[in-house]
């Protein structure tokens, strides 16, 4: 009896020693998807920094180069206003030689179109008015 007994508290050690394994197998089963699940993280936060920072320095190119834009625009909207500034003078010069012209030709009698450049001054005067308006459309989107 007391061989079936021993037997019978062996079958006990093993059992209890078979459970021991098993929640250390658990255990470790557990760490493993513990591990596996933070590599992937990792792996996916990585990617995330990659794309993000590739992402980021495109973005960065593009505002230095609207700055570059914006300052060409600046200096070119500068260069447009002098220009335009010399052609109002002109105008306003041009206009006063102008009405001189044409009342010397109606005092003379004689048809504007006979003084000699006064058609290729007054396509002239067109072609400058033109450009002031242009500059003056352009200047309200700037």
């Amino acid at each position: 009896m007391k061989n079936i007994l021993d037997k019978i508290n062996r079958a006990d050690e093993i059992q209890a020693n078979l459970e021991l394994d098993k929640t250390e197998l658990g255990t470790h089963e557990v760490e493993l998807a513990l591990v596996d699940e933070l590599n992937a993280l990792e792996d996916r936060g990585s990617a995330i920094v990659e794309l993000f920072t590739q992402n980021i320095n495109k973005f960065e190119q593009l505002i230095l180069s609207m700055e570059d834009i914006t300052k060409k625009t600046s200096q070119q909207n500068e260069v447009v206003n002098n220009n335009k500034g010399l052609a109002q003078k002109w105008d306003n010069e041009v206009t006063k030689v102008y009405a001189k012209a044409l009342d010397a030709a109606k005092q003379l009698g004689v048809n504007k179109n006979d003084i000699q450049g006064l058609a290729k001054l007054e396509k002239t005067m067109i072609a400058v008015q033109n450009a002031i308006n242009n500059a003056q459309k352009i200047a309200k989107r700037f």
